[in-house]
């Protein structure tokens, strides 16, 4: 199939972060955008989209050029079984995202963590540039509330997600790799399945485009070592870094940073937190002097950087009361979004609100995520959120707690909120007399939890005014 065949577009799941881009850019392409979700929220693109409250077949019309689906489509979905009934083509949304970028170069972020923010961060650069890109991103700006940018550049940005493999359905003119560690073990093997699919990946760069890896991360130089080094760019703060990290400080609101490019230095304050993210500065970075954009440049763009809802999201900033949201969900998303806050707020009680997700991650990685809190003072733990999981009946709230304040090595509470009253039981932590960083962990709905906090917060806050 080529991109001029596609008139119209049947997004089954249309509301979700994979999806919701998807529905921006082609309706940009002039594609006619319709789709179904359950999730209620259909007012976030009902400008673009026809959207369905039910997967049914009915639903499906017979001259749709194309139905998309995502991995959390099951086969035996009645859209999907439809279309197929009918003739009508399928793709998975990878597959899609590929045929979008028909005659584009197509630039595809992977790794464990770090794909979305470093995503926005190429696509704000190219953008403020002048580059027009076009951009795919698997969170919401703040800045348009839309999670795309639809130019008419040379260049198309995207995530590549191998939480199912996908990824390796990309032939992209630049691939880059974050880190690798261990996640996803309903799909994966182990570690090394892990880091064979991320080296398909890598192999399956234009021979005329590059591929930039983490020279940090152990799992991504040992893969980085295998490639020409004509072929790739590296970045971090070890030597023999092509962008190296030569300092930064964290002040609560942004970091200071001091890059060596190649033989260049260029510094420049920008508005993230956490060495996570300093990472995420450099990879988009080594992207950008991959395409020849100057470095300094580049480093400016960064300035104006607007960030990523629910990345280290800041909704509350007052003077001794902060609160962020963010969508960590794994150990090592967990661990560095906590020790981006303890080096940002060093005298502040860090109190971190988690929303464990899916029962199959907890169970899987259990002894990482025991050990992934210790830089916090106190730790809430919301009901699980399942993502359509059947419970086991093997996860206990009660002993993860307790496992969690073991694990920690030091001096922390842990304590179970029960559903329906998490915020009436966490404002119970609230003390506006001490310093405080409330600190929203989790990919479910937590995120609607912690803004609800925020606004009983500042109600508390007005009240002793």
């Amino acid at each position: 199939m080529k991109l001029q065949e596609v008139n119209s577009v049947y997004l089954i799941g249309i509301l979700g972060s994979g999806m919701k881009p998807l529905a921006e850019i082609s309706t940009y392409l002039g594609i006619k955008v319709s789709g179904s979700d359950l999730s209620g929220h259909s007012h976030k693109i009902s400008h673009l989209a026809e959207i369905y409250r039910e997967h049914l077949a009915e639903n499906v019309d017979p001259k749709t050029s194309v139905i998309v689906y995502s991995t959390a489509i099951s086969e035996n979905n009645p859209e999907l079984v439809q279309a197929r009934k009918l003739g009508i083509p399928t793709l998975h949304r990878s597959e899609y995202l590929q045929l979008l970028s028909e005659g584009k170069k197509l630039i595809a972020v992977g790794g464990t963590h770090g794909k979305t923010t470093t995503t926005a961060l190429i696509a704000h650069i190219f953008d403020r540039c002048g580059m027009k890109p076009t951009a795919c991103i698997g969170g919401v700006r703040p800045d348009t509330k839309t999670s795309s940018y639809c130019g008419e550049g040379d260049f198309f940005i995207t995530e590549a997600d191998e939480s199912d493999g996908t990824l390796l359905n990309f032939s992209p003119f630049a691939s880059l790799v974050t880190n690798i560690d261990l996640d996803h073990l309903d799909f994966y093997k182990d570690l090394d399945d892990i880091i064979r699919t991320f080296g398909f990946f890598c192999k399956n760069v234009d021979p005329e485009g590059v591929v930039v890896f983490s020279w940090d991360d152990r799992n991504s130089r040992d893969l980085a070592i295998s490639f020409e080094e004509s072929n790739r760019i590296v970045f971090g703060k070890s030597i023999g870094a092509n962008v190296r990290l030569l300092s930064f400080k964290n002040h609560q609101h942004c970091s200071y940073l001091d890059i060596m490019l190649e033989k260049e230095r260029i510094k420049e304050t920008v508005p993230l937190l956490g060495y996570h993210n300093i990472q995420n500065v450099l990879a988009a970075i080594s992207i950008a002097h991959a395409v020849g954009i100057d470095g300094q440049e580049a480093l400016k763009a960064i300035s104006s950087f607007p960030g990523v809802e629910r990345r280290l999201e800041m909704l509350l900033n007052t003077k001794n009361t902060f609160i962020f949201n963010d969508y960590a969900h794994n150990p090592g998303k967990v661990t560095a979004c906590i020790s981006a806050v303890r080096k940002s707020f060093s005298y502040f009680e860090i109190i971190v609100i988690f929303q464990p997700h899916r029962f199959s991650r907890v169970k899987t990685m259990y002894n990482e995520f025991i050990g992934a809190f210790a830089n916090a003072n106190t730790v809430l733990l919301s009901p699980l959120f399942a993502a359509g999981e059947c419970d086991p009946g093997t996860y206990s709230p009660g002993k993860f707690a307790k496992d969690i304040v073991q694990g920690s090595g030091q001096s922390l509470q842990c304590f179970e909120l029960q559903k329906g009253q998490e915020n009436t039981q966490a404002l119970g932590f609230f003390d506006d007399s001490k310093n405080q960083v409330f600190l929203f962990l989790g990919a479910g709905d937590i995120s609607d939890q912690a803004r609800q906090f925020k606004d009983a917060i500042v109600a508390k806050k007005e009240e002793t005014i």
